[in-house]
């Protein structure tokens, strides 16, 4: 997915529109930004059970958990998760639902990142 998003420049440019206001994208777009979260999400689902299952340290899954807790920061991926065609497993789904109740995200780190991704932005 890093690989995808750092060489496609059409990806990362629905990508970072779909993030922040899935709205502004096409039809078409909508897919591919809903396959992309898929799998973004598929794979921190498969590391919520695979630490679950105790087969990833907690600091690894600590890594990981702040991630997901990151992207649901934003308003594109919130919408996008309460309008996706097709649910993760319930334990996975419950853990996103007291991510997004709790919020534990750093802020200060949010608003670093798009600070950053700002400044890039208007050095195009």
């Amino acid at each position: 997915m890093q690989a995808t998003l750092s060489q496609d420049s059409e990806v990362s440019r629905i990508f970072a529109t779909g993030v922040e206001d899935a709205s502004n994208l096409t039809a078409l777009e909508k897919i591919r930004f809903t396959w992309f979260l898929y799998e973004m999400f598929d794979a921190f689902e498969f590391m919520f059970h695979t630490y679950r299952s105790g087969e990833m340290p907690e600091e690894v899954w600590q890594r990981w958990a702040l991630t997901v807790a990151f992207w649901m920061n934003f308003p594109g991926v919130l919408t996008w998760w309460e309008n996706r065609p097709v649910d993760f497993t319930e334990s996975f789904t419950l853990h996103v639902k007291s991510i997004i109740q709790d919020n534990p995200t750093n802020i200060e780190a949010s608003q670093r990142w798009q600070q950053f991704v700002s400044s890039v932005a208007q050095g195009d």
